[in-house]
C-alpha cells in the first residue's frame, strides 16, 4: 500500500452552461497537475455547468457526456479524479461528486446531503442521504461538497469510517472568506485528517466566488493555497505517517471513545 500520494487541487472559473468549454479547461488543468506529478486531483463543485441554478431546467444537457469525458481523461492521464458535477438521473437533479480511478472507472459517487437554502439548492436538487468513501493507497477519503463543511457531524462520520483525508468540491462565494478558512482548518484539526478543498474562482452573474483553494495537513497547517481569482493547480504530497503521528501525539480519536461512553 502506498503511504505517500501526490494530490492536486484544481481551482477554476467556469462558463455558465458551457459544458464543452468547462471540460476542455478542466482537461488542460488536469494535464498541468499530471505534469507536476499528481496522482489524484479534485475539481470544484458543479464545475461542468457553473453555479447559476436557474438555467439548469433549460440546459441541453446529457450527464453521460461529462461522465465519459472524465473517464477518458482519468484513463489517458493515469490519474484519479474527483469532480463536482451536475448529475441528471431519472428526471431528478443532484449536486454530486463523482470519483474515477486511473483506469477510467467510476469508483464512487456522492450526492450532496446538505443543500444550501440561500441559493435555492433545495428547490433544484434532490438531497443525498449517504456518506461515501474510497481508497487510494493507504488513504481512505471522505467526500464533502461546499455547505457540508458547516456540519462537523458529517466529517465526524467520515472519521468514524476510518478516513484519513477529506476532499471538498466547492463553489464558496464572497463575502464569507473567514468562514471558509476557519471551517476547513477546523475540519482538519478536529478529525486530524488532511483536507483537500477545491473552490471556484470567477463570477456567475452577481455571485463572486472566493477561490482560496487549500491543501491542509492533519495538524491544521496549510501545505498549499491559491489566491482568490486565478485558475490554479495546487500540488502537494500527503503522507499517511503524518496522520498517524498527529493522532498519536494528541490522542483525540482514542479519547473520544471515553467521551462517547460518558455521554451515553
Amino acid at each position: 500500500m502506498k503511504d505517500i500520494i501526490k494530490v492536486a487541487c484544481i481551482q477554476m472559473d467556469c462558463e455558465i452552461g458551457n459544458v464543452k468549454a468547462n471540460l476542455e479547461k478542466a482537461r488542460s488543468l488536469l494535464i498541468k497537475a499530471k505534469e507536476n506529478g499528481a496522482e489524484f486531483a479534485v475539481l470544484p463543485e458543479l464545475f461542468n455547468v457553473g453555479y447559476q441554478l436557474d438555467i439548469l431546467n433549460s440546459l441541453d444537457y446529457d450527464f453521460c457526456d461529462t461522465a465519459q469525458e472524465l473517464s477518458n481523461i482519468s484513463q489517458e492521464l493515469n490519474i484519479y479524479i474527483a469532480a463536482g458535477v451536475f448529475e441528471k438521473y431519472e428526471g431528478k437533479y443532484y449536486n454530486s461528486t463523482v470519483v474515477y480511478n486511473n483506469k477510467g472507472e467510476l469508483i464512487e459517487k456522492y450526492r450532496k446531503i446538505n443543500l444550501f437554502c440561500l441559493s435555492n439548492e433545495k428547490e433544484v436538487f434532490e438531497a443525498g442521504n449517504e456518506i461515501k468513501v474510497f481508497n487510494i493507497g493507504s488513504f481512505k477519503f471522505g467526500i464533502l461538497i461546499c455547505y457540508d463543511i458547516r456540519f462537523p457531524e458529517l466529517s465526524r462520520r467520515y472519521l468514524n469510517e476510518g478516513c484519513s483525508a477529506l476532499i471538498v468540491s466547492s463553489a464558496f462565494p464572497f463575502p464569507r472568506l473567514e468562514h471558509w478558512n476557519t471551517l476547513l482548518k477546523a475540519r482538519a484539526i478536529e478529525n486530524q485528517s488532511y483536507v483537500i478543498a477545491s473552490n471556484r474562482s470567477g463570477r456567475d452573474g452577481d455571485m463572486r466566488f472566493l477561490g482560496n483553494s487549500y491543501i491542509i495537513d492533519p495538524w491544521g497547517s496549510i501545505l498549499a493555497n491559491a489566491s482568490d481569482s486565478e485558475d490554479t493547480v495546487l500540488v502537494h504530497d500527503i503522507d499517511i505517517k503524518e496522520v498517524d503521528r498527529v493522532r498519536t501525539h494528541i490522542p483525540c480519536i482514542k479519547d473520544k471513545a471515553w467521551l462517547e461512553a460518558v455521554l451515553k
